[in-house]
């Protein structure tokens, strides 16, 4: 009787296999068919199967760093660590300075608030300031009132929904001003002026 099964004898395997795909030539030689020039040193790990070459993590890293560089080169005011890594979103060291002060004033409305993305808040408020014109002054400003105000406190939770409020909050700030200064009749219970010649 003849036992079928697993040859355990590996010196017996054939382990040629038949070659498939494309191989790369030893120097600087175009493929058939692609028309594809390769250097003549080729790490053949650094291509793929469909012969694109595949970026090492070393070389990523070098690319990024030249990115940052090259941002950092067009925006020196960037605070430091404050932007996203493609450079879309960041802000100077002001801008950061604002956006921590706004963060202070919610934790007393809500204490347990989740740190905010830094360079995205940092970003608004430069946009706030280059863009809508606003100074940092004016941003913080019209924040601490809506941040007292019973109804904008609960709605404005970050730079952005301050940006996208604005005018409205603006509006009400102005009609609520207004409405007080009316309820005193215009008198100014401070100046004593109006008692010349009463009493003479």
């Amino acid at each position: 009787m003849k036992t079928v099964g697993i040859n355990t004898d590996l010196s017996a395997w054939i382990l040629d296999k038949p070659k498939t795909g494309k191989t790369f030539p030893k120097s600087g030689k175009v493929l058939p068919k692609t028309g594809k020039v390769f250097p003549e040193t080729v790490d053949t790990q650094d291509y793929n199967k469909n012969n694109i070459k595949i970026s090492s993590s070393r070389n990523s890293d070098e690319s990024r760093n030249q990115k940052t560089q090259k941002f950092l080169s067009r925006h020196p005011e960037a605070a430091a660590g404050i932007y996203t890594p493609a450079g879309k979103s960041w802000g100077s060291a002001d801008d950061l300075k604002a956006a921590r002060w706004i963060y202070d004033r919610l934790l007393t409305v809500n204490a347990s608030l989740s740190e905010p993305n830094w360079a995205e808040w940092a970003n608004t408020i430069r946009l706030m300031r280059v863009q809508d014109k606003r100074t940092h002054y004016e941003i913080c400003d019209l924040f601490q009132w809506a941040n007292r105000d019973e109804f904008w406190k609960d709605n404005i939770l970050s730079p952005s929904s301050l940006r996208k409020q604005w005018d409205q909050l603006t509006t009400k700030r102005l009609r609520t001003i207004g409405a007080a200064k009316s309820s005193r009749g215009g008198i100014d219970l401070h100046n004593t002026d109006w008692i010349d010649g009463v009493l003479e």
